[in-house]
């Protein structure tokens, strides 16, 4: 099954046969707005997200809220055309999984992706193996301690 991915921004022009190519296996889906992606978030289910802030008729901070408010679990990577430093920085620290400075190379986003699909899969594995956490209450910082200390143990 191939993996779904939301690019939102109004510069679809850059999915090109290029990045096509860069990305087998990669169902695209386009959104030329942050309106368009949440109708779309809303009804679909996808592993990750593409936003192209600069093309976009509001700030990361908006787009990463929206994003996170309707799929909390999707890995976003942003796509700052003319960003800095701390425009990355900034990102990283709203939830990004990674962001993207200048030009935006399909080798360099496949390699984010397989970087996402990866982690996902290492994930489900995990929470595979490790289902008897479904009888522990709560996620704060001392609770998942106390798990990575009995998954240490067994």
């Amino acid at each position: 099954m191939a993996t779904k991915l939301l690019w939102i921004g109004a510069d679809l022009a850059i999915i090109d046969q290029d990045f096509r190519r860069a990305l087998p296996g990669i169902d695209i889906d386009a959104a030329s707005g942050m309106e368009a992606a949440v109708t779309r978030l809303r009804g679909w289910r996808y592993e990750l997200a593409v936003v192209s802030i600069q093309s976009l008729d509001c700030t990361a901070d908006q787009a990463l809220d929206q994003i996170f408010r309707y799929a909390s679990d999707v890995p976003v990577i942003v796509h700052h055309r003319d960003g800095s430093l701390d425009d990355l920085i900034h990102c990283t620290r709203l939830g990004a999984f990674h962001t993207f400075i200048g030009d935006l190379a399909p080798q360099n986003l496949s390699t984010q992706i397989s970087r996402i699909t990866s982690s996902a899969e290492a994930k489900a594995e995990e929470d595979e193996n490790t289902s008897w956490r479904r009888f522990l209450t709560g996620r704060s910082r001392s609770m998942l301690q106390i798990c990575e200390i009995i998954q240490l143990i067994a």
